[in-house]
């Protein structure tokens, strides 16, 4: 559905009326020809979409940041996709309006993980033996993830490698919108370094593990939440949040 970064730039710059919306799916590259499917794929998929009186909005830009429901979102790898690496852990908060909602904590299975990542993460073969396959993981994670916009510190690699790996195992990508806390701790904090390690220690964040799925989706919560107390009372919805820029 390579569609979808042209019709989020059109529904945020305008909304459109469902016809208009119809004939634009119906003259995309969509998976189905049907465009009542398509739609229904677009929503299955985690697309923001909201349908008022027959207008089509991207429900972002109609969205209070306190009405927003977010998720953060980490994973822990066994090796980098391109060498054939998988997702062994996933973590992920919900978060609305300063609150947690809920949690996603899992393990994955997984034939065989290197001291190198056993160094780093404190995961080893043994604890992942027992662990539920990846598509299981997977398949509850989307139902979890929803429609939320996805928030992961560098969103873009986690936001990826997810996807990577839900197309691996036949199951639908994701089409959330999603939000990277790098990009907006550059924009808030005044700091060196922007690493998830750096921020924690200079934002006295005090979570001890660190290369663990869900503790490093409780520290970009926590930095995510900073953030949102520092933001400027005119950034007011969602879709202004992730397009933020401080003034110069």
């Amino acid at each position: 559905m390579q569609y979808q970064e042209k019709l989020q730039k059109l529904l945020a710059d305008n909304p459109m009326s469902m016809d208009s919306f119809l004939e634009f799916l119906c003259k995309s590259e969509t998976t189905f020809c049907d465009t009542g499917l398509e739609l229904e794929l677009l929503l299955d998929s985690g697309f923001p979409l909201d349908i008022i009186d027959d207008i089509v909005y991207f429900k972002p830009t109609i969205t209070d940041i306190k009405d927003q429901q977010f998720c953060i979102v980490d994973i822990e790898c066994s090796d980098s996709a391109k060498n054939g690496g998988q997702i062994i852990e996933i973590g992920a908060i919900k978060y609305k309006d300063g609150k947690i909602l809920d949690s996603f904590d899992s393990l994955i299975y997984c034939d065989k993980i290197s001291s190198h990542i056993d160094r780093i993460t404190g995961i080893n073969t043994s604890m992942v033996q027992n662990a539920p396959p990846l598509y299981e993981v997977l398949k509850r994670f989307k139902i979890f993830l929803n429609d939320d916009i996805f928030v992961a510190h560098d969103a873009k690699f986690d936001y990826k490698f997810i996807n990577y790996s839900l197309d691996s195992v036949g199951l639908l990508k994701m089409s959330n919108a999603k939000l990277c806390t790098i990009s907006l701790s550059k924009e808030i904090i005044n700091t060196q370094r922007y690493g998830l390690k750096y921020l924690k220690d200079f934002l006295n964040i005090n979570i001890a593990n660190h290369h663990r799925a869900y503790d490093d989706a409780l520290s970009t919560l926590k930095i995510f939440d900073i953030c949102l107390k520092m933001i400027p009372k005119k950034t007011k919805t969602s879709w202004q949040l992730m397009q933020y820029k401080k003034d110069i």
